[in-house]
Order: C-alpha cells, then structure tokens, then sequence
C-alpha cells in the first residue's frame, strides 16, 4: 500500500481541469456540453432579473448529429410568460451570442413554478494554525517570489494544515 502513495506522488502536478471532466460526468450525465453550460450558467449568460423568473429544462435538436438550431424547453413563471413569448427571439439571440454560434432557434415556454435551488454557504475559514507549524509554513514559503502565489499557497497549506489535528 505504501508502495502505491510512493508511487502517486513522485508524478509531476497535474492541472485541475484535466480531472474536472471525470468528476463532472455523473452529475451531467445525458446532457450535452451546452446543456450543462446553460444549466450551471444560465444567469451569467442571460442576466439576473431574466433568470429570476426563468430555468433551462433541456434541449432538443432537430437532427441528432447536428448541435444547432436546438428548441430550448424553458420553465417559466407564469406571470412573466406572456413577457417573454414577445422578448423571446432576443432571448434567443442573448444564448447564441454567449456560445458563439446559432443554438437555440426557438423556444418552448412551459409556465410552471419555478424549481428553487438552495443558495451556497460561504466556505467557513481554516481554524488558525499554532505558533510552531505557522512558523514553519512562513520559513517553507518565504523563498517563492511571486505575492500571488505565495499567499494562494499559504491559503492551501493552512486549509489542509488545519484540517490535520497530527
């Protein structure tokens, strides 16, 4: 068993992104990439009073190879579907300007209430180290030039370090 930790970290760091893919691909499993995009940016790409009243359902290609000209199933507050049957077309345009290329083509309102998600917490503050190890850590870090880095480091190291009671 040693053997194998022994193993895993006489590699070279790896890039984070290289592994989001693995990790995301449960949770997305039967959307396409644009789908996830809409789903996990929706109010980035189509603004905050929009998204307040408004959710991505899924969508629906008229040919199956092709990823364009898709129907977008939209949930929508049924107060506000009358206003956005007229303003859908700039919807539309609003998404295809985001991605950069023609994805939506039209959209199918389903006035419905909204689905609510829970608001993230804010990640809670490392407990602070003691004296000794916090030295240590200032004498590790003291040799990186780079401020940038040197604080994101310092950030990661007293986040694990504090997890640790050893």
């Amino acid at each position: 068993m040693s053997g194998f930790r022994a193993d895993r970290r006489s590699r070279s760091p790896q890039a984070l992104a290289r592994f989001v893919p693995k990790l995301t691909r449960p949770a997305l499993r039967g959307f396409s990439r644009a789908e996830a995009v809409l789903l996990t940016d929706w109010e980035e790409i189509v603004g905050r009073q929009v998204a307040t009243y408004t959710q991505p359902v899924k969508l629906t290609f008229p040919k199956r190879d092709e990823r364009i000209n898709a129907t977008l199933h939209l949930r929508v507050h049924p107060a506000m579907a009358l206003d956005l049957q007229h303003s859908g077309d700039l919807l539309a345009e609003r998404i295809n300007t985001h991605f950069g290329y023609g994805l939506v083509a039209r959209l199918r309102l389903i006035q419905a209430p909204l689905h609510r998600r829970e608001e993230r917490r804010p990640l809670s503050l490392p407990p602070d180290l003691p004296h000794d190890r916090a030295q240590v850590l200032e004498r590790k870090l003291a040799g990186i030039e780079d401020g940038d880095l040197r604080k994101a480091l310092e950030a990661l190291a007293r986040a694990v370090q504090g997890g640790n009671s050893s």
